[in-house]
C-alpha cells in the first residue's frame, strides 16, 4: 500500500579529517546501499535527540550535533515511499567508532551505490559538503 505522506528522517554526517562514516544498510529500501547513522524522527521529538538517539542506538554514542542546513527529497519509486531527511553533523575522533560494520571514506571516494537520500544530497551539495566537511573540528 502506498504511503499516504512523506515521512521525516534524520541522517548524522560523522567527519572525521576530511573522511565520512558509512555503513551498508541491512535491510530496504535499497539493502547494501551505503548510508551514514539515520532514522525517522519520531512524534514529539526534535531533530536533535532524534539524532541523538540515533547514534546512541547505532554506534553507542554520544555527540554533539549541529544543524547543517542539508536536507533531501526522497522520493523511492519502486517501494512507493516518500521521506524527507534533514542533516545533522558531528565531528568524530575514528576511536569511538567500535563496530566493523562502520567504516570512514574520503569525500572524493565514496563507495557505491550510495543510499537515495546520500546520492541527493552529494549530487545537489558535493562541493559545500567538501568545504563542509574541512571546517569540522576533531
Amino acid at each position: 500500500m502506498p504511503q499516504e505522506k512523506p515521512a521525516l528522517a534524520v541522517a548524522c554526517l560523522l567527519f572525521n579529517q576530511g573522511r565520512i562514516l558509512l555503513s551498508q544498510r541491512p535491510k530496504t529500501p535499497q539493502q547494501n546501499s551505503w548510508q551514514c547513522p539515520g532514522g525517522f524522527v519520531q512524534m514529539n521529538e526534535s531533530l536533535e535527540a532524534a539524532g541523538k538517539r540515533i547514534l546512541q542506538q547505532k554506534l553507542a554514542v554520544s555527540l554533539k550535533l549541529s544543524s547543517t542546513c542539508f536536507y533531501s527529497n526522497n522520493i523511492f519509486k519502486t517501494e512507493q515511499q516518500h521521506t524527507f531527511t534533514l542533516y545533522l553533523s558531528a565531528s568524530c575522533p575514528a576511536s569511538l567508532i567500535k563496530s566493523e560494520k562502520w567504516q570512514w571514506f574520503a569525500l572524493e571516494q565514496l563507495p557505491q551505490p550510495l543510499f537515495l537520500p546520500l546520492q541527493i544530497l552529494f549530487s545537489q551539495q558535493s562541493e559545500k559538503l567538501m568545504q563542509f566537511s574541512r571546517t569540522q573540528r576533531y
